[in-house]
């Protein structure tokens, strides 16, 4: 059994200035650029859980073509086989193929802890259809399966069948703009929140001045605009995240 999804598109340029490219279909899409000096790609910053969107430099004439991510590079290749796919090229950690119409597309390693999103589950007697989840799934936040840490708090993520569920703890003093934006390059959050205040106080500010006070018990939802956020008082704040967990803080 291995799992596999779009991990995102290549948009293939034959040019001699990648950096003019990248650039139009930043402005194109509505996406920064993320400089990475002579390799040839620039990337462009999309919100982690979505395909991601790369400029590739090319001899190739100009074309796009998608990426297959894959917990199992050879099983999801010779899955791809019995669809009616062929291998053109081994690649370090990934393969060429081509589609039955003649399409070039990657199959690509997934990189541990890289978020691409919602995944198929795969067994070989039944490669067309996505093995639905039939066994019972008991986690615990003590051990959650992801951790992202910042000043003055962390965010523990648990993968729950195809959920992903957060919980924040924040130090008194803690502040999103400070402590999580800096080192994102944002200055605010837009990251939809649906959660639960289990400890402490803290609160959602907008760019129109409107405040959410969040405290102990409140259930909330936060839209995805701008917003800041930061703790009340000398309590640590704790919250359960059950909607936006997985773009949070990356």
């Amino acid at each position: 059994m291995h799992q596999s999804a779009l991990g995102g598109m290549i948009i293939d340029c034959k040019t001699t200035h990648l950096a003019g490219d990248a650039a139009f279909w930043s402005a194109a899409l509505g996406y920064d650029t993320i400089a990475e000096e002579g390799t040839g790609y620039t990337p462009l910053k999309v919100p982690s859980g979505r395909p991601y969107i790369e400029v590739q430099q090319v001899d190739h004439d100009s074309r796009v073509h998608l990426d297959i991510k894959t917990t199992d590079l050879e099983a999801e290749v010779q899955r791809l086989e019995r669809l009616g796919a062929k291998r053109i090229k081994r690649i370090r950690d990934w393969w060429v193929m081509a589609a039955p119409s003649g399409h070039r597309f990657c199959v690509v390693l997934l990189r541990k802890h890289q978020n691409i999103g919602r995944m198929h589950t795969w067994q070989p007697s039944s490669d067309h259809v996505p093995v639905p989840i039939t066994e019972s799934l008991l986690k615990r936040f003590d051990t959650p399966d992801e951790v992202r840490l910042f000043e003055k708090g962390r965010f523990e993520c648990i993968h729950l069948g195809t959920m992903t569920l957060g919980r924040a703890t924040y130090e008194p003093g803690w502040k999103w703009s400070r402590d999580v934006g800096a080192a994102l390059g944002q200055t605010h959050c837009s990251v939809e929140h649906t959660g639960m205040v289990l400890q402490g106080h803290a609160v959602a500010a907008y760019d129109d001045g409107r405040i959410d006070h969040l405290t102990q018990g409140t259930l909330f939802y936060i839209p995805p605009v701008a917003h800041d956020s930061w703790v009340v008082g000398d309590e640590p704040y704790v919250s359960i995240h059950f909607g936006g967990a997985e773009h949070y803080a990356t």
